[in-house]
């Protein structure tokens, strides 16, 4: 667990993390701070920096750095957090503060976050991680990201190198699966027209698809036909618009169940909602297994899959466009409208 973490959220909770530390690293990390922020004030190492925290007669959210006739007010932004710059100039003495953005009104010294987790680190460095000021300092930098703040500290040189070749493969990626898609739209018949392809972001995280409608398929429902690098397999799912309830009594019927098992390539039930998703392999699945799950809270899929090794060879269209017609087919009872 981390250390920090038990200092209470709310108004001033950065603040109130920030002093703790330097209340327990002695003088050579608040040192580090002061210099690195233009305040001409050192602490001896006879004489650590006192902390309070809230300051006394300050507004809520600011703390107290003191020594031998020195005081030092603080306060640090957390993300998301407001506070009046103004504020810091309305009491008399010196002022801190630390922010998102580094800046501050005037006579007040200024360190950005990223500042000061650069000087956490010099300091980490030159601490053995089993002193005191070495493992505190070592928790807070590993508190900051919990708190929301990330600091960029630059590409390595292996990712700089990196990036063009792998921007380049991703190209000539897309560019042969663009060529797929466009021989199989024509397999796939004037019946099932394209709606829409991979997202930017899909296509980033592996996921190249293009999906297509159809009267068929109902209002909602649609065919999907992706290639999932991080998977290694090509897949063929077909999406129901239907009422999950139809779905899930449909899949209560052995013959149902089974009709779909017999397709092969290990179809699926894939289950998604914006809040999480289950993959159900069918081959396994039991009819009371599947009437237990929640359907009200999801969008049901059936798919079925081929491994990028399969993809070799002549007449992949054909084969690709055969599996998504038999999963057609197949669930073809489940896509018809209701007649009511």
């Amino acid at each position: 667990m981390n250390l920090f973490q038990s200092i209470p959220e709310g108004q001033g909770g950065l603040t109130a993390a920030l002093l703790a530390l330097l209340e327990h690293c002695g003088s050579d990390l608040a040192n580090a701070l002061m210099r690195k922020a233009g305040i001409p004030h050192l602490f001896q190492a006879e004489s650590p920096p006192q902390v309070a925290f809230p300051a006394p007669d300050s507004p809520p959210g600011q703390g107290l750095v003191s020594g031998r006739d020195f005081a030092l007010r603080v306060v640090a932004q957390a993300p998301g957090e407001s506070w009046d710059p103004a504020e810091l100039q309305a009491l008399e003495g010196p002022a801190l503060a630390v922010t998102l953005t580094g800046k501050a009104p005037p006579g007040v010294h200024v360190l950005s976050w990223e500042q000061v987790d650069r000087v956490l680190a010099f300091v980490a460095e030159q601490h053995d991680p089993q002193s005191r000021t070495g493992f505190l300092v070592r928790q807070f930098r590993d508190f900051l990201p919990r708190a929301g703040i990330e600091s960029f500290s630059g590409f390595s040189p292996e990712e700089l190198d990196g990036v063009p070749a792998a921007l380049a493969t991703l190209t000539r990626f897309l560019q042969t699966a663009d060529q797929l898609f466009q021989r199989l739209a024509p397999a796939l018949g004037e019946a099932f027209p394209l709606l829409r392809q991979a997202r930017p972001e899909d296509l980033l995280a592996g996921y190249c698809y293009r999906d297509f409608g159809g009267a068929a398929l109902g209002d909602a429902g649609f065919l999907r036909i992706a290639l999932h690098v991080p998977g290694q397999e090509l897949q063929v799912a077909v999406w129901s618009g239907n009422e999950s309830s139809r779905i899930q009594e449909a899949l209560q019927d052995e013959v149902f169940l089974d009709s779909l098992r017999e397709l092969g390539e290990d179809p699926l039930l894939w289950l998604w909602s914006a809040g999480g998703e289950q993959k159900i392999a069918l081959a396994k699945a039991m009819p009371e297994q599947l009437a237990a799950l929640n359907w009200s809270a999801y969008q049901a899929g059936f798919q079925r899959s081929l491994p990028f090794e399969h993809l070799a060879g002549d007449g992949l269209v054909g084969r690709v466009s055969d599996m998504a017609q038999e999963l057609l087919e197949t669930l073809a009872p489940l896509l018809a409208p209701v007649v009511h």
